[in-house]
């Protein structure tokens, strides 16, 4: 792994076409790979053994990957193993979570596999935990948006706030495996409100704040008797489960829900790293 992120950093030409590849191949198809399980398992073998199936085969990956944790993991010093484990069983929980919670069926876990390996490949062009944890879940709310808008707006008739936060979960099982590998950040950042995160969300933040003044974005169906460009949610459904068959139920969560819990779960996992020398950050 160390060796492989040495040759992608200092190789970036390289590592930002495998980066995009992978995006554009994998992460933004997993929607027609869902389409694929379901006529290959789903239809054939009916939907309970589905999800028994895409179930068992996420354990299998779950136990792959706290394998290859263990053997970077159990070479770091005492106060990088403790954290660092910390991150895994706090990562497990939310996962089950979310799985209980708000995952519609088992497949959807794939956006976690797709996010951990997106993460290891954006790591060596961004070079800083933090910013790569920020930038990968960046992406992922961009693959949502481009699916709610234009992908398959006929279906989805709220934001999917479920999915970004399912990646966020991703990316960060990625970012635990690099640094359980001893693999440090190498690019020093501006902080406050000179960084590159401060500024992307300040940016964001002040473009919803002008739709909404101007009444072209709304979180709920649109109350004004005109058309306008954004809804988070365009059919509202009261009640905290969304019923789909009888032994089905998710919960969607609300733009506002949403948005504290990734603010919550990347404050979290801010200190993936550790405290490092600042003279480390080159």
């Amino acid at each position: 792994m160390v060796k492989i992120i040495t040759f992608l950093k200092e190789r970036k030409i390289i590592a930002g076409l495998i980066a995009l590849t992978f995006y554009v191949l994998v992460v933004s198809q997993h929607l027609e790979f869902g389409k694929f399980l379901a006529k290959t398992l789903d239809k054939p073998l009916g939907r309970e053994t589905y999800n028994l199936i895409v179930l068992s085969g996420s354990i299998f990956l779950l136990i792959a990957f706290l394998f290859w944790f263990y053997k970077g993991w159990k070479q770091l010093p005492k106060t990088d193993q403790n954290r660092l484990l910390k991150y895994v069983l706090f990562s497990i929980v939310f996962i089950v979570i979310a799985l209980k919670v708000i995952i519609v069926v088992n497949v959807e876990l794939i956006h976690i596999l797709q996010y951990a390996i997106m993460a290891i490949l954006l790591f060596p062009l961004i070079g800083h935990y933090n910013e790569t944890l920020f930038w990968t879940n960046v992406l992922g709310a961009l693959d949502e948006l481009y699916q709610y808008i234009y992908l398959s707006p006929e279906k989805a008739d709220y934001f999917d706030f479920n999915d970004v936060i399912i990646n966020l979960l991703g990316v960060a099982l990625g970012l635990i495996i690099l640094r359980s590998k001893g693999i440090l950040g190498f690019r020093k950042v501006p902080k406050g409100v000179k960084s590159p995160q401060f500024i992307a969300l300040s940016i964001t933040a002040l473009i919803i704040g002008i739709l909404f003044l101007i009444e072209q974005l709304t979180i709920y169906p649109s109350a004004y008797d005109h058309p306008v460009l954004f809804e988070f949610i365009r059919d509202f459904k009261p009640g905290f489960w969304r019923i789909v068959h009888p032994n089905v139920n998710f919960h969607v969560v609300q733009p506002l829900e949403g948005m504290i819990i990734l603010v919550l779960l990347f404050a979290f996992y801010t200190g993936i790293e550790g405290k490092i020398s600042e003279n480390t950050h080159k």
